[in-house]
């Protein structure tokens, strides 16, 4: 066999089959060595991990042989130097939202933990400096008061992070082949199979390098002559990255440069980490239009859409992604009003940007000039929020046809590049194509500028005859993509394992023996990546194929993708709402060939999927199908609870009023004990809230009867104080409030009322049900069936609370109220220079995000809200029994909490009560603060 590896000694071609079969790799040697450098935490070789990062979002799964959580680049190099001792085989992982297969392995993954964050602007946002833990659209909110973004802008930015970004040369809607990481790349550190770290800026570093690598320098001069030398050779690599490319290694680099470690920094830009670890890269950003619209048209063919694709291409538009009829048909709820199904409609979305209102105006209407030529209905928007829509309608095609799939099936998507003037045709040949295999659920859109179709189809493999299917379809792709069209296999997303077998077929075998030496060159002893982008097994894209069993119907549509995993507050600490379905999918996998207990990985599951999940549901809000793995896990805690278990919350639920009476005791029980010195209270990172005063709030009884709410009174405001700078309620503060507007309450506190939300987080529905039941009743009765509005002082009840609007109440939200009834009756008498305002996740699910600004606003002359922080994790009562979660969920906070804010403001106890901990300032309703600053308008 080893014929087939022309241009590699036999004994190269037997390191790859080593790692590729697992034989010869010492792995109890490289595991007693890595222990001395890393702390137990960080080597993690139990079943559930291993488990959860057998998968990405591709269609592969592959068990690593462990899991080393890494830290810092001395933790790295010492790592990669002990696999390079003992052959052990790597792979780099970064958000795992890779599509190909590259970010899988079975030998050691390395994830980068949080010491891998750093971030830096340079020259006023000219150039930004980012290691690779970093998401893209982190480092575009940093850019964004310069007026500047890196230029990759993949439809993944949320979730990917830099380290992906860069190994995958990932490009995306706008940036073309000129603003990708390859173009826009200006320093780098990296690190070699060896452990070697090369910082390409420094001048002393380069030298040392060359130095010490004069072996790899040479023989990248070597390459860079036989290359230049090579008229036909040169010709070639120039065509190939006319289109956008990423199959194989960036042969570019040999043309565009000339120094060897500048050829080297750019063969590691695509190269999904077979060459080397990307440790810190330096981005020549580019320039963030201010001004932005977007429109989307329909065509009665894919031809018509294609023709007004050329003409748009030397117009100012921004973008233009083309949405075959079938693509279209996956998200035709979501598509605009003039929106008409039809058998070959296709639609484009382009997209324009200008540097002012006037500008935008004026591309606008030449790009409208051009599409009504076509005679189309041409509806352009600036509004932000309908701007959005139609981007999250195109960058959630490729999860929405995954969520339509069948039992067991995966999703898959190839990525492929055409010259624009074949584009009409390779759509149609690409459609016929997968109908001719039987295969009727495939999509097809993508970048038209840039000829970038992707195509997304879902397919089982449990039979052979599917991975025949599979194999033959992929032929015949490879053929009609290269030959037919002359076009490239992999745009965008990379080779991986599923492209890897067919780079010699698009790049010709000399060029295709020139990257093998390139592999070489820089991994000598194969370790990094094995099988991934150069592959020694023809076969390797029809292997370890990802099962998807049926586990629950809340979350079966997943397809692993990893948008979810940002706004998680257990995201650092044990699983985020991925790895809780994919190991949920692990622990269901009949066919199996772990070698590990399915036991173990259950009993870890019970705190790392179940405990430490804060249920808020936020993984919805980012999931472009909205999937819910919160509510997975509330149904998974009803399963777990015995009869006993259910009985006894029950009748909890109905003696609430000596569970709240029990609660105050013990926290002054606690502080008591404290003032003597004794500490019994939890290991809490904070001092304990105290508890609130026992007493019955009293009404104002003012003649407006056209103007009058039912404020209830949550059971947390019953339980803990309300403020730990003030001795009066939050239903004291907002009866205040509503005094000074002219507005009569009637408060509903009695003791032992709820929502049902403690007991619905559990996993006690039945519990949950009584309560809210009870509390509609009585908010019905108060209300005078729904005559006056509810307004509920806790955000998490509030959205509790939403079904009750079904029978007729109007809830309400106290900061909604606050905004649009009580400040425009208030004269604000006092300001806080910086004021900390963090809004909660059933705020945000709410959209009460700008009703809390603007009240903020009207208190402080500047305001700080924290980025990345989508939950703090405190959950109800979660904080208090693990108390971890909310220190997870808010380990950023105190650094983005400036020493100037003297304080902060939200809208939920609990929430308020881990904020305060983890910030170092006190934070309190915004209630109290409005109350404090304001009086009644005369």
């Amino acid at each position: 066999m080893f014929q087939l590896y022309q241009g590699l000694d036999k004994a190269y071609c037997f390191l790859h089959l080593e790692k590729h079969f697992g034989l010869a790799m010492d792995y109890s040697s490289f595991f007693t060595s890595i222990s001395t450098c890393l702390q137990p935490d960080q080597i993690q070789r139990d079943a559930l991990t291993r488990a959860i990062y057998a998968r990405d979002a591709s269609l592969y799964r592959i068990v690593p042989a462990a899991v080393l959580v890494v830290e810092n680049e001395t933790e790295m190099q010492v790592v990669i130097k002990l696999a390079y001792q003992f052959d052990i085989p790597l792979c780099f992982r970064a958000a795992g939202t890779s599509l190909s297969g590259q970010a899988l392995t079975a030998g050691v993954m390395l994830i980068q933990g949080r010491g891998w964050r750093g971030c830096e602007v340079l020259d006023q946002g000219a150039r930004i400096k980012l290691q690779p833990g970093v998401r893209g659209s982190e480092a575009n909110a940093r850019l964004r008061p310069y007026g500047r973004k890196i230029g990759p802008d993949p439809a993944s930015i949320d979730a990917a992070k830099i380290g992906g970004i860069a190994a995958n040369n990932a490009s995306g809607m706008c940036c073309g082949t000129q603003q990708n990481t390859y173009q826009t790349t200006f320093s780098m550190r990296w690190i070699s199979s060896d452990g070697h770290l090369l910082d390409t800026s420094s001048k002393q570093s380069r030298e040392s390098f060359c130095v010490h690598h004069g072996e790899l320098i040479e023989g990248i001069r070597q390459l860079s002559e036989e290359i230049q030398a090579n008229a036909k050779m040169v010709e070639l690599i120039k065509h190939k990255y006319l289109l956008k490319n990423t199959t194989g290694y960036a042969m570019n680099a040999f043309l565009d440069y000339h120094d060897p470690i500048d050829v080297l920094t750019h063969l590691l830009i695509g190269s999904e980490g077979t060459l080397g670890f990307i440790a810190e890269i330096t981005y020549k950003t580019v320039k963030e239009s201010a001004y932005k619209s977007n429109v989307m048209v329909f065509f009665e063919s894919v031809e018509a859409a294609c023709e007004a694709v050329q003409a748009l291409e030397k117009s100012s538009a921004k973008a233009v992604e083309l949405m075959d009829t079938q693509a279209l048909n996956s998200v035709k709820e979501q598509l605009p009003s003039h929106y008409s199904a039809k058998q070959n409609v296709t639609g484009l979305l382009v997209d324009v940007h200008g540097d002012s209102a006037t500008a935008l105006f004026e591309q606008q209407g030449l790009i409208e000039g051009i599409l009504k030529a076509f005679e189309v209905e041409v509806h352009f928007t600036s509004s932000s929020s309908d701007y959005a829509k139609l981007w999250k309608i195109r960058k959630g095609m490729l999860p929405s046809v995954a969520a339509m799939r069948n039992m067991g099936e995966t999703v898959i998507i190839e990525d492929v590049a055409v010259p624009l003037q074949h584009l009409a045709n390779a759509t149609k040949a690409l459609q016929t194509l997968f109908l001719s295999k039987g295969i009727d659920n495939a999509i097809i859109f993508g970048h038209a500028l840039a000829g970038n179709l992707h195509i997304v189809f879902n397919q089982s493999f449990q039979a052979e005859s599917d991975i025949v299917r599979y194999r033959e379809l992929m032929d015949e792709l490879a053929e009609m993509i290269t030959v037919e069209y002359d076009g490239s296999l992999k745009a965008e997303h990379g080779t991986g394992r599923n492209m890897a077998p067919y780079v010699e077929k698009e790049w010709g075998p000399e060029i295709y023996q020139l990257m093998k030496r390139i592999k070489r060159l820089f991994d000598p002893k194969a370790i990094l990546n094995p099988d991934v982008l150069i592959s020694f097994d023809r076969n390797i894209h029809l292997k370890n194929f990802k099962p998807m069993p049926v586990v629950q119907a809340e979350v079966d549509a997943c397809m692993e993708c990893g948008f979810c995993e940002r706004v998680c507050p257990s995201k650092d600490l044990s699983l985020t709402p991925r790895q809780r379905i994919a190991a949920l999918r692990e622990i269901h996998n009949e066919k199996s060939d772990l070698k590990f207990s399915v036991t173990e990985m259950k009993a870890a599951y019970e705190y790392r999927g179940l405990d430490t999940c804060a249920t808020d549901g936020m993984c919805a809000s980012v999931c472009p199908i909205e999937i819910d793995t919160g509510k997975m896990v509330k149904e998974l805690r009803v399963i777990k609870h015995s009869n006993l278990a259910n009985h006894l919350a029950y009748w909890l639920a109905q003696h609430q009023n000596g569970v709240e009476l029990f609660s105050r005791l013990a926290l002054k029980l606690v502080h008591a004990l404290g003032s003597l010195g004794l500490n019994l209270k939890p290991k809490l990172p904070g001092v304990m809230p105290k508890a609130t005063a026992t007493q019955r709030e009293v009404c104002f009884n003012k003649d407006h009867p056209e103007n009058k709410i039912v404020l209830y009174q949550s059971c947390m405001q019953r339980v803990f104080e309300g403020s730990s700078e003030s001795n009066v309620s939050l239903t004291q503060t907002l009866c205040s409030l509503a005094s000074k507007a002219n507005i009569e309450v009637r408060v509903f506190s009695e003791a032992g009322q709820c929502c049902g939300l403690p007991y619905a987080s559990k996993g006690f529905p039945a519990a949950a049900q009584f309560k809210f039941e009870a509390s509609k009743k009585r908010l019905l009765e108060l209300s005078e069936n729904g005559r006056w509005p509810v307004v509920v002082d806790n955000s998490p009840c509030t959205q509790q609370m939403q079904l009750m609007r079904q029978h007729g109440l109007n809830i309400t939200d106290s900061v909604e109220w606050l905004e649009r009834e009580v400040l425009p009756n208030l004269d604000i008498v006092q300001q806080q220079q910086t004021l900390g305002l963090f809004t909660t996740c059933s705020s945000q699910k709410m959209k009460l995000q700008p009703s809390l600004l603007k009240l903020a606003q009207a208190l402080a002359q500047k305001v700080v809200e924290p980025e990345g922080i989508a939950c703090c994790g405190f959950a109800g009562d979660r904080g208090l029994s693990h108390p971890e979660l909310n220190r997870c969920a808010l380990s950023g906070l105190k650094a983005q909490i400036s020493e100037e804010c003297s304080s902060g403001v939200s809208n939920s106890r609990t929430c308020e009560i881990g904020l305060s901990w983890h910030s170092g300032r006190n934070f309190e309703h915004i209630a109290y603060l409005l109350d404090r600053a304001s009086k009644s308008k005369v």
